[in-house]
């Protein structure tokens, strides 16, 4: 076997290998329509198209009564985002017609749906706080004062 022959075998595998990757590429759409139209002639269910994968049902279930603060919002369509720990969260409002919270309120998951939580504004008993900061809070005497010794 010479140089010549093997080099010219190397060549047209090249090519056999190549126009058959080509001709996948042009006729494999042609041959798709083919065979969903013989699937539809014969009544058989045509395939599923592709979808983006779904997590696990349960798979955010831990996020239920976990407690967020709104970070971003949109009005219109009733969407906001939501940061719980160190993730965040596209959410919206479990109350049909409810108030979409403000940015920076506080709420609770009440569901999960797929990558969405349903969430409601928290709404728990609010202590008063002194108006400045380190301020003590005085109580009134509890009893009629005595007078001490040494007065």
């Amino acid at each position: 076997m010479t140089l010549d022959f093997l080099s010219g075998l190397l060549l047209a595998a090249v090519v056999l290998i190549g126009g058959g990757y080509l001709a996948s590429i042009v006729l494999a759409e042609p041959l798709k329509a083919r065979l969903e139209a013989s699937r539809a002639r014969r009544g058989e269910r045509p395939a599923k198209p592709e979808r983006p994968a779904k997590p696990a049902p349960g798979a955010n279930d831990h996020l239920i009564g976990a407690a967020g603060r709104v970070v971003d919002r949109d009005e219109a369509s009733g969407e906001i985002r939501v940061r719980i720990g160190m993730e965040r969260w596209r959410a919206r409002v479990s109350a049909p017609g409810a108030a979409v919270p403000p940015v920076g309120a506080e709420v609770e998951v009440k569901a999960v749906n797929g990558r969405v939580l349903e969430v409601d504004e928290k709404r728990g008993d609010r202590t008063e706080t002194p108006a400045e900061p380190g301020a003590a809070i005085r109580s009134a005497p509890s009893g009629p004062e005595t007078p001490s010794p040494n007065d």
